[in-house]
């Protein structure tokens, strides 16, 4: 599954409970450093920037196999997880 810079929280952890075993999740979009650093492309609201380390917190539970926050002219988190849960339906949803 791939997502490019989207975020809407409320289904950030729903995301692993499509995934199949082994299955791959992409993450990448804007992080609050994106509003610092004024970059004008992007989001300006809050709700729409990642806090850092965000994805790795919310996909712990997920074997991370990349992640990389880039504060350099933009704020970008990008995350590669492959699911392990072989029910991903008994995933934490909190």
């Amino acid at each position: 599954m791939l997502v490019s810079f989207f975020l809407d929280r409320d289904v950030l952890p729903w995301l692993p409970k499509v995934l199949v075993s082994g299955g791959l999740l992409l993450y990448r979009t804007y992080t609050e450093d994106n509003e610092r650093l004024g970059n004008p492309r992007g989001p300006r609201n809050p709700e729409h920037l990642l806090l850092s380390q965000e994805l790795l917190e919310i996909y712990r539970g997920m074997k991370i196999l990349h992640y990389n926050e880039t504060v350099a002219q933009k704020g970008v988190a990008e995350l590669i997880a492959q699911q392990t849960e072989t029910d991903p339906k008994k995933m934490e949803t909190d």
